[in-house]
């Protein structure tokens, strides 16, 4: 059970991190208080998740949990397109 909650809070506490580190917002994490220290620990906490994740139940038990692939799959779509988002209103709100 609390190898369960800390999978969760692993998962979940990584996309405020990485995104709030795209927009370069500034907030105190493990890595410091810049926005790339932010992504850097967004993308450990996913990572430590999901390392956490398959060591305890398996890459077979993953495919069945259908929360821990929706966690998956919103962080790392956060991840591939956030800075290309941003980046994208940005330009066309400056302008």
């Amino acid at each position: 059970m609390l190898i369960d909650f800390i999978i969760g809070f692993l998962l979940l506490n990584a996309l405020p991190h990485f995104v709030l580190g795209v927009y370069k917002m500034r907030i105190l994490s493990l890595f410091g208080f810049s926005s790339i220290a932010n992504m850097a620990y967004g993308i450990l906490c996913f990572c430590g998740s999901l390392g956490l994740y398959l060591y305890t139940y398996g890459f077979s038990s993953m495919m069945e949990d259908g929360f821990m692939l929706g966690g998956i799959f919103i962080c790392c779509a956060y991840f591939m397109v956030a800075k290309i988002l941003y980046h994208l209103w940005q330009v066309n709100h400056n302008k």
